[in-house]
């Protein structure tokens, strides 16, 4: 797996760089767009991502993954979501704290740190590209009201980081899990499921128009939450028909 960088000072959007660029049948396998500056950054649904300019690592990946089937697509946001949780703990002096807010999110504490954003191409029956957005908040230093829990790699450990440096343990990290992938998934699933936050946990969530307790038993091939709630009914949420509630300590 080889990375061809590419650094913008300003862009709309990474994501939507490397989008059209498949368009136009100019993406490569291993296109990597990092931004300084987003306009228009994009996060989950209709959601926007927020940084300052050349404070954050704002970055889109661009893969051929035809050895990945589309009913198993969701193994790509496993893969993503560790590969940047290990690069975290390799910055982060309490790596206990870091875990993955299901389905995309890398959260410190009750914090959110990071997002992913992965948009598949399918082709007929087979994977045909692959666009992986991250937004890591590395340097940020306040945060607009309106974003309910954020937080930065400087604000944990007290000083600024390279973001350039992130980026290249990122892209190792990502071949590993890849790699992994391709030798033993179950393996891969089920490291992605000790890394859930709340995972076997009792924990507070509103589903269903009301908050329920329920501790984490699995995520399906399809992404689906499995949960257990505490009169042991199973519940399996898509995304966004559940909400983690984080109690403050």
């Amino acid at each position: 797996m080889k990375f061809d960088i590419i650094l913008k000072e300003e862009i709309d959007s990474t994501n939507s760089f490397v989008n059209k660029r498949y368009l136009a049948n100019n993406a490569s396998d291993g296109l990597v767009v990092r931004a300084l500056f987003q306009t228009n950054g994009k996060g989950l649904q209709t959601n926007t991502w927020h940084s300052s300019k050349a404070q954050n690592l704002l970055v889109s990946i661009g893969l051929n993954l035809d050895f990945i089937q589309p009913e198993n697509q969701f193994v790509i946001t496993k893969v993503v979501s560790l590969a940047l949780l290990e690069t975290l703990r390799k910055y982060i002096n309490e790596p206990s704290n870091l875990a993955i807010k299901w389905p995309n999110d890398l959260y410190w504490e009750k914090n959110k740190l990071a997002g992913i954003l992965i948009k598949n191409m399918i082709s007929g029956n087979k994977m045909d590209y692959s666009i992986i957005g991250i937004g890591l908040n590395v340097n940020e230093k306040t945060f607009p009201s309106t974003i309910p829990n954020p937080i930065s790699m400087s604000q944990i450990v007290g000083n600024d980081l390279d973001c350039e440096q992130i980026l290249s343990e990122l892209l190792l990290h990502l071949q590993s899990n890849f790699s992994q992938l391709k030798r033993d998934i179950k393996a891969l699933d089920q490291k992605y499921l000790q890394n859930l936050l709340y995972f076997q946990q009792m924990a507070d969530y509103y589903y269903d128009g009301k908050v329920i307790k329920a501790k984490i038993e699995n995520v399906t091939s399809y992404g689906h939450l499995l949960l257990k709630t505490q009169e042991d009914q199973l519940i399996s949420c898509d995304l966004k028909e559940i909400e983690f509630i984080h109690k403050s300590p």
